[in-house]
């Protein structure tokens, strides 16, 4: 009697035993509520190579699983479950989430993968490659892209953009500008006439991307032959005091020339000095300390009409193709760039001479020749506008 009360109580003990562990078992699985994490070996961004994606599970317990989608859209379990390294080439959203085996899920993660492999495109050069008749008046030189570079202040340095002529490196400085993915060498000194300089960009800087230029960013340019400048007749500069303050010399300059022929020009603005040289064939600007700023080919070059409003200046030239050789021409103030140009044969402007001004009421152009003739041009005057009759665009009168 006494063994088979034992045994009871020993098989009651351990009934009591299985049930507190199992409602033990069944209080951890529906009270633990931490979330699992996961862990990724990038965080996405732009790359140039491809990548593989790890993806870690921690958890307080045990994770069970990691679900995946490389298309963006919402993961969930029947989506890919994690096993190995993602491998990612192209532009792709990854979203992924954990399970543990409390059933608990993690938060909803996303990262974005970009891919560029391709390297910086050359936009623009200036000055062009190949030129050969750069202006002197050229200070800068700058080249864009097609991307931004992996650019800023703090990376930028003398070797950025580097400037090289027959007599070495040219000294000066270089800026980035991201607005527009331009740099820009800015020359501590003007560059020397008729030599010709080789821009190169530093071919290890890279876009954002990583891909480095390369040698794609390098081009040669040379400076126009001012040589006839250098020597021959002279301009004087004189003070209100008649005290000498400059002399330049011009090999194709002479006493007629500068007497009947050449056109003095001042800009009260900066007194830059315009001249226009019909024994010369010159159109040439000088700085107010007689630095020259440019000079270019204007054949039996006539005339220096100022406009005072942007420091351009018409001007007035043979050109064979016109019916009576001659056609008027303005210029930028920094002589590079014509920004109109009227022929016309019954203006009889071969010999304007000296005579044209601009009026600074209206900005229109006065012209007067030998012909008898006193013209006026409206500032709305097109590139290529032949001023025939009275349009209203130009006026004539017989007589002066």
């Amino acid at each position: 009697m006494l063994f088979k009360t034992v045994t009871a109580l020993l098989v009651l003990a351990a009934m009591l035993v299985t049930v507190a562990c199992s409602k033990a078992a069944k209080d951890t699985k529906f009270t633990d509520k931490t979330p699992p994490t996961v862990a990724a070996s990038s965080a996405g961004g732009l790359f140039n190579t491809p990548q593989a994606l790890t993806l870690k599970c921690t958890d307080n317990k045990e994770c069970d699983a990691v679900y995946y989608t490389l298309d963006g859209s919402e993961p969930s379990k029947s989506s890919d479950r994690y096993s190995a390294p993602i491998d990612i080439d192209q532009d792709t959203t990854v979203r992924f989430f954990a399970v543990d085996v409390s059933g608990v899920f993690s938060q909803l993660y996303k990262l974005e993968f970009d891919f560029d492999y391709t390297a910086p495109g050359v936009v623009e050069v200036t000055p062009s490659s190949g030129d050969t008749d750069v202006p002197l008046a050229l200070g800068t030189v700058n080249i864009r892209f097609d991307e931004s570079l992996n650019l800023d202040s703090n990376l930028v340095t003398r070797d950025t953009l580097t400037v090289t002529g027959d007599t070495g490196r040219v000294r000066g400085q270089v800026q980035w500008k991201a607005e527009n993915n331009a740099l820009t060498f800015i020359a501590d000194e003007p560059l020397q006439d008729a030599m010709t300089y080789t821009a190169a960009v530093d071919p290890a800087i890279t876009d954002i991307a990583g891909n480095a230029i390369g040698d794609t960013a390098e081009w040669q340019f040379t400076m126009a032959n001012i040589a006839w400048l250098k020597t021959g007749a002279e301009i004087i500069k004189i003070s209100s005091a008649q005290e000498e303050l400059l002399r330049l010399g011009n090999e194709d300059f002479n006493c007629r020339s500068l007497s009947s022929y050449a056109q003095l020009r001042a800009d009260p603005k900066d007194g830059a000095l315009w001249v226009s040289n019909v024994n010369g064939n010159r159109l040439f600007k000088l700085s107010n300390n007689g630095r020259l700023l440019f000079a270019r080919e204007v054949y039996s070059a006539q005339g220096a009409a100022l406009d005072l409003r942007d420091g351009s200046v018409w001007n007035s030239e043979l050109h064979a193709t016109t019916s009576n050789g001659r056609r008027l021409v303005k210029f930028t103030s920094a002589g590079a760039e014509r920004l109109a140009t009227a022929y016309n044969a019954d203006l009889g402007i071969s010999h304007v001479d000296n005579n044209m001004r601009i009026n600074r009421a209206d900005n229109s152009l006065w012209i007067a020749n030998y012909d008898n003739y006193v013209y006026r041009i409206l500032d709305s005057v097109p590139d290529g506008y032949d001023p025939v009759g009275t349009s209203g665009d130009h006026q004539a009168a017989r007589g002066f």
